[in-house]
């Protein structure tokens, strides 16, 4: 009888998670915190059950400098807000369903990060089904919402806050051996299928390179356009003027 392959990764009900993947999310939350303004020496809070969003959140916090500080999912608003002000932290992430007790507690200048609550926790608790989607006052995480990308241009809105992207024109990733199947893949087939996207850039982190989706009359063709020269143009129309993009050293 044969012993199967050992998973080498992060199990949690359903849910599996191989070490790369793992990596990956890391990476793309540390992003998304960066740009939300974490810095070294920052705390990044975490309102969550055992979840492995949890473990991603944290590691993204610490690949920041900054400290993720757990906040005990059992206490009452008046004390999560309390730990919110006494920390200074600039971010709550939290399940979804958790957020909504919050509205009145969550300190000025705070972001509220919703994740999706997991299935494994649903089954367990009971959990009302109006909560689980995130409350007006944060930001959904969840899988319909466009994942970080590093450079999003978006004309359909102009509120500071809104990290959701609603009808993106150009979006651009910059590529590192880590994420080159998800940026080259998964992203590409996802961002690919937006109605309002033109234009789909991916920049090599450590060589002249990019890979460039362009829609033409009949959608964007099935495989990038690979530019390794330098000073390559890239026409992008609907961005009026000047429509390019120069690639060079």
């Amino acid at each position: 009888m044969s012993t199967p392959p050992l998973f080498l990764g992060i199990i949690s009900g359903q849910q599996r998670r191989d070490h790369a993947e793992v990596a990956d999310r890391t990476d793309r939350i540390a992003g998304g915190l960066q740009r939300l303004g974490v810095a070294p020496g920052d705390s990044v809070c975490i309102l969550m059950r055992n979840d492995i969003a949890f473990i991603e959140a944290a590691y993204g916090a610490m690949q920041l400098g900054a400290y993720a500080v757990p906040v005990n999912w059992h206490f009452k608003p008046e004390e999560i807000h309390y730990i919110l002000s006494d920390s200074g932290t600039r971010v709550l992430v939290a399940h979804a369903d958790m957020l909504h007790q919050l509205r009145d507690s969550i300190p000025e200048g705070v972001t509220v990060l919703g994740a999706p609550t997991p299935p494994e926790i649903l089954s367990h608790y009971k959990i009302d089904s109006d909560t689980l989607a995130t409350p007006d006052f944060g930001i959904d995480l969840g899988p319909k919402t466009l994942r970080y990308p590093d450079i999003v241009v978006d004309p359909a809105t102009d509120a500071p806050r809104d990290l959701t992207a609603i009808a993106p024109i150009l979006i651009a990733e910059v590529l590192s051996p880590s994420t080159e199947r998800v940026d080259l893949g998964d992203k590409a087939a996802e961002y690919l299928r937006l109605r309002s996207l033109a234009v789909y850039l991916v920049f090599a982190q450590d060589e002249l390179k990019a890979w460039v989706w362009l829609r033409g009359p009949d959608d964007f063709s099935p495989r990038p356009q690979v530019l390794t020269a330098p000073d390559h143009v890239v026409r992008i129309s609907p961005l009026g003027s000047p429509p390019l993009c120069r690639f060079a050293h």
